[in-house]
């Protein structure tokens, strides 16, 4: 356990340098285009392209920033982030890689109950969309009955990220580690130490790609 522990540590670690280094070289690109685009649209005016530090390009960087940032990504990292921490957290993660491999007499009677319980949830929800996608006139299939693109392939990922959210919970609850709503609460929050950083580089990352699309009018 405490071996396990040191390697989720040290994997942590190593993933946070990466993402903090990614963020780096977007915040030097994102200098590099304000600078570069300025540099361009005053030496050569008859180039096609919209300087950041004019008027016009300072009122977009500010006003447009949140309307940037409010895509479907955020969306998506935010409910996986959610769904991760339920899972991990809640020690369903670890209970399946038990379950799988040659440690499942590891795992106690209340915990094998528990995987049970999920597997159960899992199918219901599985049969729940099912009869929403597979069926005739089904409601989440498009206009023309076709499943792309569809609601369903809209929503498939806060769908799945649904799914892993309430197996961790329910994984929780029976597995014997949740005893109140706190627990809970705190469960469905855990990956905030992983999430931040990638949060930070999706800002940074969202801000540079639409910059890039307003400086050079793609």
């Amino acid at each position: 356990m405490e071996q396990e522990t040191k390697r989720t540590h040290s994997a942590g670690i190593v993933y946070r340098k990466i993402v903090y280094r990614l963020c780096l070289i977007l915040a030097v690109a994102q200098i590099v285009l304000i600078v570069g685009s300025w540099l361009l649209a005053a030496a050569i005016p008859d180039m096609p392209i919209r300087s950041l530090l004019s008027p016009g390009g300072i009122r977009w960087f500010f006003g447009g920033f949140s309307i940037n940032l409010a895509t479907p990504v955020l969306v998506y990292l935010i409910v996986g982030a959610i769904a991760c921490g339920s899972v991990s957290s809640s020690g369903l993660w670890s209970s399946m890689l038990k379950y799988f491999s040659l440690r499942r007499l590891e795992l106690t009677s209340q915990q094998r109950f528990a995987l049970k319980a999920v597997a159960f949830l899992i199918l219901v929800e599985v049969i729940v969309v099912a009869c929403l996608t597979l069926l005739p006139h089904a409601v989440l299939l498009s206009i023309t009955g076709e499943i792309f693109p569809s609601s369903f392939t809209m929503g498939l990922i806060p769908l799945l990220a649904f799914m892993g959210t309430t197996s961790g919970v329910l994984y929780g609850i029976l597995g014997g580690r949740f005893h109140q709503l706190y627990d809970v609460g705190r469960c469905m929050t855990s990956a905030g130490d992983w999430f931040m950083p990638l949060l930070l580089l999706y800002i940074l990352a969202a801000e540079f790609v639409y910059s890039f699309i307003y400086v050079f009018l793609v």
